[in-house]
């Protein structure tokens, strides 16, 4: 039961906030992430 409430509510969460996190992902893929660890350097195809 605590499992099917978890599920429910997740899924309501992602349907609330799906047009935040498609901005996000949107600025993510134009500007790059705010913080570039050094170990990724390269890994993006950006640099």
């Amino acid at each position: 039961m605590k499992r099917a409430i978890q599920e429910t509510q997740a899924e309501r969460w992602k349907r609330e906030n799906a047009d935040a996190l498609m901005a996000h992902n949107a600025r993510i893929e134009r500007t790059g992430t705010l913080l570039s660890p050094e170990w990724a350097a390269g890994l993006s195809g950006k640099d």
